[in-house]
């Protein structure tokens, strides 16, 4: 059963669900950034720069940095979208009313029926 907090779609203002999308990105790249700092690290080819794999100290730095500056750009811009995408079909739908713990399938055999 899915857990119900009562906020619908429609309750959260752009800036909110702009934050929440933007905040999640961002730790999703940051994570993927150590991971691949850690590695290059280790001295595995995990990060380049202008086509040259980078090692060591140098390549703990330069993938920390890539991994911030992309994250942020493409969780803002993912942010905004998803953001977008949401306030609009919660315009058209009515997303904060779906219940779908709720539904009931007594009456599924009559749609799915022949006796046309």
């Amino acid at each position: 059963m899915a857990f119900e907090t009562g906020i619908g779609a429609n309750q959260l203002t752009f800036g909110s669900l702009f934050r929440i999308f933007f905040w999640t990105g961002l730790a999703f790249w940051i994570l993927f950034g150590v991971l691949m700092s850690f590695l290059s690290l280790a001295g595995m080819d995990t990060v380049s720069w202008n086509g040259a794999p980078v090692y060591g100290i140098a390549g703990f730095v330069t993938g920390m940095l890539i991994s911030l500056i992309a994250g942020a750009i493409f969780s803002a811009l993912a942010g905004v979208f998803s953001a977008l995408i949401v306030k609009l079909l919660g315009r058209f739908l009515p997303l904060g009313n779906l219940r779908s713990s709720q539904q009931s399938f007594a009456n599924v055999s009559t749609v799915f029926s022949d006796d046309s």
